[in-house]
């Protein structure tokens, strides 16, 4: 992931880059267009001084420290001896000539009275030249040095108020009553998010605080009916009426009513993210296996269905209630999907249930893989479903996964270690 800082460095450099390379290319240009203006005047001006002081009726040469000047009539029909650099040069001719480590710029050219031969020896004006590439290299270079520094400057003066603006959010803790981010910034983009971010916590506090006053309603709507159904099994008790059956029929609704409250206050508790009843206690997860086994045995011959493979008894230190919820609803939902047996295979590290079922759907097991909230696969399990099952282990710091088998079924494993 690419950060903005680094981008604004990156864009900074190659500005820097592209205008630098621009600037240069032009002064290059320039400078060449210039030299080459200039040499032409040159030219012209030794022409107009042959012509002007020895004439055009006969042959002219002139040689001097810098400069050769040979000139031919037009109608001189005897050879003239050239000076060694035009040697092997047609006509006409304009270019640069290397000889003897020095550099000479010829012009070979025609006019209606001769040929001039001019020949101008450039060597100190490209030592001038390679001295002025090299300084405009180095400011090239020295300005580019400058344009790093000034990005990494600047680059921290435009992230420090993002990352500070960043840094409150992230502190700022999801609870009833959230502090706002001061809106007081000098960038005008930078106030429109705190101000947006404000008014997205003025909706989640709405929207906690209706979910606050649902789970209310929902504790009382829900306590309300067990109590009942307590107080009844009470006085049906106290009559002392009941046959031996009805007593034990008695004695069962009573031990579910028993567990449906403490369901009841485990999902309410986990509902208002309350530490209160979340007590841990030392449980035998075997133990805990064996009372599901017990509950679930007037739907399901569970006797008759569930291999139970321990390989050593495993105690931990956590909340009996939400354990057992999770190993029902495990349990419950390989018993429910496949009419085969089961396996529930307990080891130090973890319970797992096989059964020889349909298998899972390929999304709820990619989600398990990637360890993937699954707010979007309710419906996975029988009873409370995955997603409640999943809350719970991350409540109590278990590990939920599952894997299909190539031929048949799946493998739902809770880990705890």
């Amino acid at each position: 992931m690419t950060s903005i800082a680094n981008r604004i460095r990156k864009t900074y450099i190659l500005m820097s880059f592209y205008t630098i390379s621009v600037m240069v290319a032009i002064v290059l240009l320039l400078n060449e267009e210039l030299e080459k203006a200039t040499l032409d005047r040159n030219f012209s001006e030794e022409k107009e001084f042959v012509a002007s002081h020895y004439g055009l009726e006969s042959p002219y040469a002139w040689e001097a420290g810098d400069i050769d000047i040979v000139f031919v009539p037009a109608n001189y029909s005897d050879s003239v001896a050239l000076p060694s650099i035009f040697d092997g040069l047609g006509f006409p001719y304009m270019g640069e000539v290397e000889k003897n480590d020095h550099t000479y710029l010829v012009n070979i050219g025609g006019e209606s009275a001769g040929k001039f031969y001019i020949a101008k020896d450039i060597s100190r004006l490209e030592a001038r030249e390679m001295i002025f590439d090299g300084v405009l290299l180095l400011v090239s270079l020295l300005t580019l040095g400058g344009s790093l520094i000034l990005s990494q400057v600047s680059s921290r003066r435009i992230i420090r108020p993002l990352r500070d603006l960043a840094r409150s959010i992230k502190g700022t803790a999801v609870k009833e009553n959230m502090p706002r981010l001061q809106t007081q910034y000098s960038d005008c983009e930078l106030q429109a998010i705190a101000d947006v971010f404000n008014q997205f916590l003025n909706e989640l506090e709405t929207f906690i605080k209706r979910e606050q006053a649902f789970v209310n309603l929902a504790s009382h709507e829900l306590r309300t009916p067990i109590a009942v159904i307590t107080g009844a099994l009470d006085v049906l008790e106290r009559r002392a009426q009941l046959q031996e059956k009805d007593a034990a029929t008695l004695m069962r609704i009573r031990q579910a009513n028993k567990e449906m409250e403490r369901n009841v206050k485990v999902l309410l508790m986990m509902a208002q993210k309350s530490e209160e009843g979340e007590g841990r206690q030392v449980v035998s997860i075997p133990g805990l296996v064996e009372e599901v086994l017990e509950d679930l045995y007037e739907d399901y011959p569970v006797y008759t269905r569930v291999d139970l493979e321990i390989t050593r008894k495993v105690t931990l230190s956590t909340n009996s209630v939400m354990a057992k919820m999770i190993i029902r609803n495990i349990v419950q939902n390989a018993l429910q999907h496949t009419d085969d047996n089961i396996v529930i295979h307990i080891t130090p590290e973890k319970i797992a249930v096989t059964d020889a079922g349909s298998g899972l759907a390929p999304e709820l097991l990619d989600a398990l893989s990637n360890g993937r909230e699954l707010t979007h696969y309710r419906s996975g399990l029988n009873g409370f479903g995955l997603y409640i099952v999943s809350i719970m282990c991350s409540r109590l710091g278990w590990r939920l996964t599952a894997e299909n088998h190539s031929d048949a079924g799946s493998t739902i494993s809770v880990i705890y270690a």
